[in-house]
């Protein structure tokens, strides 16, 4: 099945057939949404065709790997960059569908956090990743991402963060109580455990695709920013941020990008949820919550 797909895939867009076409979303589930270029989607049956708002809406755990193709030419039915939308989960033990090389990653991810905060947010609870997909693959995803050759290193920063997140509100099963990611915001960034964050490769191809579907920031390591930013449209509203390198500290190296994942609640949120995000905001940044309180606390307390 995984050699069919891979010939497939291999063809360009043009040389798809309509049955070829169809045979690759079904084979894909959500994940053809993500990785499919628009020339395979636009000729699909009017009933198959949705755009990725349908199939990753974030929710407390949510992150996301942002891959892009070393030999793009090789499988010219993908998109150069893609992402695979992820989650992290309370539960026993990690998601069965991922690749080896991913829960590796997974769990030296959740190690290094252990070790650097211990039990200070999500005491008791042992989180591990998940596709975050409606319609998973109906092939072996293992076997496909190895096919592919996808390299997850890149995928670090962007997990870190989100599990950094998820902790946050403690031992809470509240989901309205948890803090809620922002899909607009977007991260890339290797991890050497001796020196901290380190430069990613195919930088262009990723920042097309944050481009492609609005993303508005875009944190990579600060080593990368001037080239990121060249890379971005005149018009664009992407935002390049960078990482702290050169310092393993977990809290430093994370902390611009904590800052901005959060999404704040709605001003008519329960009063628990507006509390609950002002005091994580304020373990990041003082004064961005001392307006916060006054902006939104304060007000209901006169």
């Amino acid at each position: 099945m995984v050699e069919r797909i891979l010939e497939l895939l291999s063809r360009h867009p043009e040389q798809l057939d309509k049955a070829g076409r169809i045979k690759l979303l079904q084979s894909l589930g959500d994940l053809a949404y993500w990785w499919l270029r628009d020339e395979v989607l636009d000729r699909l049956p009017p009933e198959f065709r949705r755009g990725v708002n349908g199939t990753w809406r974030c929710k407390p755990g949510s992150c996301a790997i942002l891959f892009a193709q070393s030999y793009p030419h090789h499988f010219p039915a993908l998109r150069p960059a893609f992402l695979l939308p992820l989650r992290w989960c309370a539960a026993n033990g990690p998601d069965s569908c991922l690749p080896k090389s991913l829960i590796k990653l997974a769990e030296q991810v959740s190690t290094a956090i252990a070790q650097s905060c211990g039990k200070e947010n999500g005491p008791g609870k042992a989180w591990h990743l998940y596709l975050d997909l409606e319609n998973k693959p109906r092939i072996s995803f293992p076997d496909l991402a190895e096919a592919l050759n996808l390299s997850v290193e890149s995928g670090w920063g962007w997990l870190a963060a989100g599990l950094l997140l998820v902790r946050s509100a403690g031992v809470s099963d509240d989901l309205e109580l948890m803090p809620m990611p922002n899909p607009n915001v977007w991260i890339t960034a290797s991890w050497d455990g001796r020196t901290g964050f380190v430069p990613v490769s195919l930088l262009e191809a990723k920042i097309a695709c944050a481009l492609r579907y609005k993303a508005q920031i875009l944190f990579v390591p600060e080593s990368q920013v001037t080239e990121a930013q060249r890379y971005c449209c005149g018009d664009s509203n992407l935002r390049i941020m960078g990482l702290p390198e050169h310092t393993t500290n977990l809290g430093e190296a994370l902390a611009p990008c904590l800052l901005e994942l959060e999404v704040p609640p709605a001003d008519d949120a329960k009063e628990s949820q507006l509390q609950g995000y002002f005091q994580r905001l304020a373990r990041r940044n003082r004064e961005r919550a001392k307006a916060y309180y006054r902006q939104k606390l304060l007000p209901r307390i006169v």
